[in-house]
């Protein structure tokens, strides 16, 4: 085990962490079933930083997370097409502002865990600040345009990751986390 890790993991959250996830929160954005928007958290951040790094730190330490945190609104946006067919419909679901906030605050120590043990996986878009899937796009055109260049063929597999966060195998990812190093309370 990893001091260092651990004394990121385990730590609690700051005032000024909450402050700056707060700040960060995207405005103008729908409600979740709590009907909180995240305008609200914004607006009274003096006020609600300290209440809110209570409760936090609370969760942190006995490893619990509201259940009415994770239900949430799903909304079918329409992809084009045949409007009739489920298919052509792209689901987004909106989750409670407070939930929200938490999974910010966990993914900002991952992301700052990443850099501070230089765990930086180029094919990895996962914690990384920026990433985008346009970045994965400029690297397979890269990968063609040689192949082209060099007359090589080049063997590409794409894998349609449909409903992939409803079937994450939890055991797994945990697993995954630790055999990394991740490891503690978060």
């Amino acid at each position: 085990t990893n001091p260092v890790v651990l004394d990121i993991m385990d730590s609690h959250f700051t005032q000024d962490e909450i402050e700056t996830a707060i700040k960060n929160l995207k405005k103008n954005k729908s409600c979740g079933l709590d009907g909180l928007p995240a305008e609200v958290l914004i607006s009274q951040i003096s006020c609600l930083s300290y209440p809110l790094c209570i409760l936090f730190n609370y969760m942190l330490d006995k490893g619990e997370f509201p259940q009415e945190w994770i239900k949430g609104l799903t909304i079918p946006i329409p992809k084009g097409g045949d409007l009739s067919n489920l298919e052509n419909y792209r689901r987004i679901t909106i989750l409670p502002i407070l939930g929200k906030l938490f999974e910010t605050l966990v993914n900002n120590r991952l992301v700052f865990l990443k850099d501070v043990l230089c765990l930086h996986d180029p094919f990895n878009g996962g914690f990384k600040k920026g990433a985008m899937t346009s970045d994965n796009i400029f690297v397979l055109l890269g990968c063609i345009q040689k192949a082209q260049a060099m007359n090589e063929p080049l063997y590409v597999c794409f894998v349609d990751f449909k409903r992939a966060f409803d079937t994450v195998n939890r055991e797994m990812m945990f697993f995954k986390l630790m055999k990394r190093g991740i490891e503690g309370k978060l």
